[in-house]
């Protein structure tokens, strides 16, 4: 085909210059298949698709250089140029949000986008509308960002729910968290744990949105600012409602709200991967509508691992792996064959819809974990193990992972159930994931008030290792040196790291200088004895200190100085 040099509205461009945003002119084949139809908005996976497929060139509409661009083509009743400005700062927002690993299939055409723009535009184009959403902007811009992230992606769920009032709970889903306007700007920055009275003034921003959209004549919408943290068994707030006193547009809101809130950055948690984040949502989900969740996954078209689906030649299939970055294209398992396949990157077999979907219980990820690492299947072993921690907070790592699997090793070394060449290939991952953990809590752990002096003389250093993990979880961090130095050594060391503690793990009793500090002392065997009473407990600091109390020698260590 040959360029309209009139008309002038495409253009020929090489796939290696491609770019997201851009409106696809015509029809792409490939093998006399149609790989993409006319006036598809590019996406980065697009992109890849094209160029994996070795497809050369695209034509592209000419005034679709990007998506701010890509607009201007179906906005020319946006005359009013802060009418304009308006939809390009959404649009900016939007190519912010919408990366394909949190959007799945989302605003993959023209019309959606258009739709969206043109809401967002008849929104702000209210002068109370407008200042609310500025005001908000200039107080918290990741509370910006996810009040337009929750108002794209439930105002297309909604759609596609068939809510007819979508105007209306658009500008609600707009201004669901417009209450944190009142709510101080370092509280929402804070990256260390809200203590009791910090989450109870977070809590009350639900309440203050309400208010704030009644003085300011959006009482039509206030409810959804009130009752955005409502679950539908009634363990939200501020009310506690319940199911049947919540519409199905709060419901919508409350699950894209926490979907959204998962998989964004914020400044106190890096945003989830999408299939982490639904993961998390099905580990919780008494607390929204189950029907709800199941359709917003086909929506998104992101599939977490081990769900059941069912593909469009009508087999059905177990979801086995989901890359991160292509979670449209995941690794499935047909029941019916048995065949492994990667889903094709032209969609000839696409997935249809979630037919169920089962959470693995900590009980099942730790048995999966250590079966892989026994195996030493490192890869299968590390995605086990990173699954296994969403499940506990990082100060119980050790005593819920690490402390059970070094007890299963310990039980396999004794009754050599395992090779001894492949034990010890498996003990040295293990130490090396340890090791890895341990740098993690080290970073992070020098604001801690409770500093020991950890002095170890004994034959598997990985004891050692166990025993600072967990001393870091319950916050206090352990400066480590071996046993056999001289009084005055230690002495040095003690004044140095400024410890109030001295724990030595040594066969031997060792004759300390005398030091105004509490002095502890066990064998190999008692520390290891000690920490299995912590085997998938949840301990707290004092507790830890208290059992520590029945191997304090000091003022043994008084007596006989």
């Amino acid at each position: 085909m040959q360029q309209n040099l009139a008309t002038n509205t495409y253009k020929t461009c090489f796939t290696r210059d491609l770019k997201p945003g851009q409106i696809v002119y015509e029809d792409v084949y490939v093998e006399n298949r149609r790989l993409l139809a006319k006036g598809h908005v590019l996406t980065e996976r697009i992109i890849s698709l094209l160029r994996n497929r070795n497809v050369q060139q695209v034509l592209i509409e000419r005034t679709a250089t990007n998506m701010g661009d890509s607009l201007k083509s179906f906005t020319k009743e946006a005359t009013n140029p802060i009418s304009t400005d308006i939809r390009h700062d959404y649009l900016r927002a939007l190519g912010q949000l919408s990366s394909e690993t949190r959007y799945g299939k989302l605003l993959n055409n023209a019309e959606d986008i258009q739709l969206l723009a043109g809401l967002f535009t008849s929104y702000l184009e209210n002068p109370t509308v407008y200042k609310l959403l500025s005001n908000l902007k200039n107080h918290d811009e990741a509370t910006y960002l996810h009040s337009i992230d929750v108002f794209t992606l439930g105002t297309l769920f909604a759609i596609s729910e068939g809510i007819l009032t979508i105007e209306e709970v658009g500008l609600g889903f707009l201004f669901h968290d417009i209450g944190k306007l009142y709510t101080a700007s370092e509280l929402l920055k804070k990256v260390q744990k809200l203590t009791k009275n910090e989450y109870a003034v977070i809590q009350y921003h639900a309440m203050q949105g309400y208010e704030i959209l009644h003085q300011h004549g959006l009482a039509h919408i206030a409810h959804f600012a009130k009752s955005h943290h409502e679950r539908v068994d009634g363990s939200g707030y501020p009310e506690g409602l319940e199911a049947s006193e919540l519409s199905i547009e709060l419901q919508i809101l409350q699950l894209v709200d926490v979907y959204s809130a998962l998989t964004m950055d914020r400044p106190y948690h890096p945003g989830d991967c999408a299939v982490i984040a639904l993961e998390k949502l099905f580990k919780k989900v008494s607390q929204f509508n189950a029907g709800l969740l199941y359709r917003f996954i086909d929506f998104v078209g992101i599939y977490p691992e081990n769900a059941i689906v069912l593909l469009s030649d009508g087999s059905q299939a177990i979801i086995q792996q989901v890359n991160t970055l292509y979670p449209l294209l995941p690794t499935v398992k047909i029941f019916n064959t048995g065949n492994v396949l990667h889903m094709p990157m032209d969609f000839s077999l696409s997935i249809h819809k979630l037919i169920t979907f089962h959470v693995d219980s900590p009980q099942d990820l730790f048995s999966k974990f250590s079966d892989f690492l026994l195996n030493n299947d490192v890869l299968q072993m590390r995605r086990y193990y990173e699954k296994l921690k969403q499940h506990y907070p990082q100060n119980e790592w050790f005593s819920h992972i690490y402390l059970p699997v070094f007890h299963v090793f310990r039980v396999i070394e004794n009754y050599e159930m395992v090779p001894e060449k492949r034990f010890k290939e498996v003990k040295s991952t293990l130490v090396s994931l340890l090791e890895d953990t341990l740098k993690l809590f080290r970073k992070s752990d020098h604001a801690k008030k409770k500093f020991i002096l950890l002095l170890g003389d004994i034959k598997k250093p990985a004891v050692i290792k166990l025993f600072e993990g967990l001393l870091h979880s319950q916050n206090i961090y352990s400066f480590i040196s071996p046993a056999n130095q001289s009084k005055e050594a230690i002495e040095k060391l003690v004044k140095l790291c400024s410890v109030d503690s001295l724990i030595l793990v040594s066969e031997q009793f060792i004759n300390m200088p005398t030091l105004d500090i509490q002095y502890y002392h066990l064998t190999e065997f008692q520390l290891e004895s000690f920490m299995s009473h912590y085997v998938s407990t949840s301990i707290e600091h004092q507790q830890l200190i208290d059992d520590l109390q029945r191997f304090n020698k000091t003022e043994h260590l008084l007596f006989i100085q």
